[in-house]
């Protein structure tokens, strides 16, 4: 009991110190960078993401449950050296990609800070945290990424003020991301650099081996980081800014969603476990909860918030926050039915088709609804790609449930017959 509290606190506290940790600096870069600047910042931002997702290519998704059902460390250190060498590959690719993007999407004047910002969320996909969840062991995250991070955050603060330059911040991410994942490579690998191959043959079988995986992700990310490079095709700078305000309290709360998923999922799918059932519908209703706190919190507090934390000239405004509560309850309430129920059960087609159909049906909206209605169209479209998301999980996952259901209640009652013999026996 003691190890599984353990272990729930440190996969729930790390992420969300570390999530929380980019608040002590962005109401500064929002202050300093002024809305130009926090739109190219946002810009880069939300292209960075769509560089991670390329460059972890499903391993959030594929790679704790690979590593957690491996034996042998010599198995779980070559699973990380194949997956890494598939990343320095794909790395090869995005890096000028995103550049480029950047680029064309940034205001001119702050075109820099847009491309710091992009490359140093682009090596988030480099995270090793897939790994350490895979080991169930949270204490390594706050050694390779919390604590680099702070780090990170509080240099950056203090030459921000200091000079007034933006692009220190990012520049500041991406040593403190490359001295984390050298950390990493140092304690659990024994090497600051394990030997890769990134252009052998093996490599192109682990990446078509994982494209579920990375397609559920790139089918998510389509729509999940669309907000604001949909509202920047406008060219309008007020509504860009507006958007990445509102997006950004967005985001932290995903984190909590993320954390909390990632503190239970053990848990929850603990082999032999005789309360399987019991423990499936905890996660379901510790996330719901969660979601509405989320929905409430952003329909309520969202447009005070970031007027508080980014600047009264770059605040979200209702309904646009009303439409990300609204999307982040869905995320919330879908998170245990897919990464409890589907994807152990081998059901990844099923993740892939709902997440296309959020993307197909929710990227269309967002540009329809951003010509008619501007930056609150674009959060409802979002919110109706993770609708769409949430109704087509659950309607999947039910049945699976109902299994976890059955099951249990078999095992009881085989339990009960067996008391009821030995009694017998006894009288």
């Amino acid at each position: 009991m003691k190890s599984r509290l353990k272990r729930l606190l440190g996969f729930s506290a790390l992420p969300f110190i570390s999530a929380m940790t980019p608040l002590l600096l962005l109401p500064i870069v929002a202050r300093l960078g002024g809305p130009e600047g926090w739109a190219s910042v946002s810009i880069g931002q939300a292209v960075g993401a769509f560089g991670s997702v390329a460059i972890g290519y499903g391993s959030m998704i594929w790679g704790p449950p690979a590593i957690a059902s491996s034996s042998r460390d010599v198995d779980r250190r070559a699973i990380y050296a194949r997956v890494l060498s598939s990343k320095v590959l794909i790395s090869c690719i995005v890096f000028p990609s995103i550049v480029l993007i950047t680029m064309m999407m940034s205001p001119p004047k702050h075109l820099l800070e847009g491309i710091g910002m992009a490359l140093s969320m682009a090596l988030i996909g480099w995270s090793p945290s897939w790994y350490l969840i895979g080991l169930g062991k949270p204490g390594p995250i706050a050694i390779v990424e919390t604590i680099p991070k702070l780090v990170a955050t509080a240099l950056s603060a203090c030459l921000l003020l200091w000079t007034g330059i933006i692009w220190f911040y990012p520049l500041c991410l991406i040593l403190a991301t490359g001295l984390g994942l050298s950390l990493f490579h140092r304690q659990v690998l024994g090497s600051m650099w394990p030997r890769i191959r990134p252009f052998s043959l093996d490599t192109l079988r682990m990446l078509r081996f994982r494209s579920n995986a990375a397609l559920i992700d790139a089918s998510g990310v389509a729509y999940v980081a669309a907000p604001i490079p949909v509202v920047s095709t406008g060219g309008n700078v007020s509504e860009i800014s507006s958007v990445a305000s509102g997006d950004k309290i967005y985001r932290y709360g995903l984190f909590g969603i993320v954390a909390l998923a990632n503190a239970v999922q053990g848990w929850v799918l603990e082999p032999k476990a005789s309360d399987a059932f019991r423990r499936h519908i905890v996660a379901i209703v510790a996330h719901i909860t969660l979601g509405l706190i989320g929905l409430v919190f952003l329909c309520v507090a969202g447009p005070l918030a970031t007027e508080i934390l980014f600047g009264s000239s770059v605040a979200a405004k209702n309904p646009m926050m009303a439409f990300y509560g609204v999307a982040y309850f869905s995320v919330s309430a879908s998170t245990p039915f897919v990464r409890n129920l589907l994807i152990p059960a081998g059901k990844t087609r099923v993740v892939l088709s709902a997440t296309i159909i959020g993307a197909v049906i929710g990227l269309p909206s967002m540009m329809l609804f951003n010509s008619t209605s501007g930056a609150s169209g674009v959060a409802l479209g979002l919110a109706i790609s993770e609708v769409l998301v949430l109704v087509i999980t659950v309607f999947a996952a039910i049945p699976l449930i109902g299994n976890f259901r059955h099951l249990e209640d078999s095992e009881t009652s085989a339990l009960m017959q067996l008391e009821n013999g030995t009694s017998e026996r006894i009288n």
